[in-house]
């Protein structure tokens, strides 16, 4: 039990770490964007290789395709529905937040299964933590931007990485969790995680940062895509 609970603080410590740093450092909006641009990429890479790839061959193409529409849409509404009770200005910090979270519950139940059934895997949880990190940390300090208290964002990305610890840790008490109840789980995040790339961090990102930004969202994709394969 205590491997599954270093996995679980391992995996979400990176969220926390980010969103004080974000809080506290002042960065300018180019900077900003560029962290945007890096986690974007590794988003892409994260739903193309960890999760429609992966459901698409144990869920087949209904059931992956299905659940990837399903994410977008929701991820569309739920922004919306969020994003509409919020200031224009923190829009970039919030949109993030939602992502992440849905993003965050499969590969959450992933890392706690690949516990239980092959003693870890090392690659995700490293890929989850480097991923993690930029997202919080831009949110933050975008919401910092925008006139928001620190305590603010620190308690959202607080309750965020507990509730995804938790995930780990419900991961590894089912044990293998069935590709099949999965496989739908994986595709979803990866229509969310679609959504709040294109809808938000790539547009803001180019936005402050010029077109440079692609360069900075290609070195996100790879860094993420050598910590899966290597």
């Amino acid at each position: 039990m205590s491997d599954v609970l270093l996995y679980a603080i391992l995996s979400v410590l990176p969220l926390i770490i980010g969103a004080v740093a974000g809080s506290r450092i002042n960065l300018s909006r180019h900077t900003l964007a560029i962290l945007f641009a890096f986690g974007a990429g590794s988003f892409i890479s994260a739903l193309s290789y960890d999760l429609f790839v992966v459901s698409f061959e144990a869920g087949g193409a209904g059931s992956a395709g299905g659940g990837l529409l399903a994410g977008v849409v929701v991820y569309i509404l739920l922004s919306q529905l969020v994003l509409k009770r919020v200031r224009r200005s923190e829009a970039g910090g919030i949109a993030p937040m939602i992502g992440d979270f849905i993003d965050g519950v499969p590969e959450s139940l992933v890392l706690g299964s690949a516990l239980a059934t092959i003693g870890g895997s090392p690659a995700l949880l490293a890929a989850v933590m480097v991923s993690n990190f930029p997202e919080s940390f831009a949110s933050a300090g975008r919401l910092r931007s925008a006139g928001k208290p620190a305590w603010f964002s620190l308690t959202a990305w607080s309750l965020i990485a507990a509730t995804l610890a938790g995930f780990v840790l419900l991961g590894a008490a089912l044990g293998e969790v069935p590709a099949r109840i999965l496989a739908p789980v994986q595709s979803f995040a990866a229509g969310a995680v679609i959504g709040m790339v294109v809808n938000t961090l790539l547009p803001m990102a180019y936005k402050e940062g010029g077109p440079w930004v692609a360069f900075a969202t290609a070195t996100g994709f790879l860094f993420a895509f050598l910590l899966e394969k290597v």
